[in-house]
C-alpha cells in the first residue's frame, strides 16, 4: 500500500511508521469456510458469491490505530464514526 499512497498523493499512509495511520487488516488466510446469505450485507439482497469457499476471511480491520470491524466468533461487530477525510499532498 505504500506505493498506492504515492502514486495517489495520500499523506500519511501506506506504512506501518510513527506519524502514519495506522491502517491495516488482520486475515486468517487458512479460513475456506462456505459464503452464506445471511453473512452478506448489500442493498440488492443477494451475492452470485453465496455458496463459494472463501479464500480467507477478514478478522478486524483497524482505522488510524482504532478497531473499526471485529469478528467475535460468529459475530460481526461494527463500530462507526471514525471516518475522515483523506488529505493529500
Amino acid at each position: 500500500s505504500e506505493n498506492s499512497s504515492k502514486i495517489f498523493g495520500i499523506n500519511n499512509k501506506g506504512i506501518l511508521k510513527e506519524g502514519y495511520d495506522a491502517d491495516f487488516v488482520i486475515i486468517d488466510l487458512n479460513d475456506e469456510s462456505e459464503i452464506i446469505e445471511k453473512e452478506i450485507i448489500t442493498k440488492s439482497a443477494w451475492s452470485p458469491y453465496i455458496g463459494f469457499k472463501r479464500g480467507g476471511r477478514v478478522l478486524m480491520t483497524i482505522l488510524r490505530g482504532d478497531i473499526v470491524y471485529k469478528k467475535d466468533n460468529s459475530k460481526d461487530i461494527f463500530y462507526s464514526g471514525f471516518g475522515k477525510e483523506i488529505s493529500y499532498y
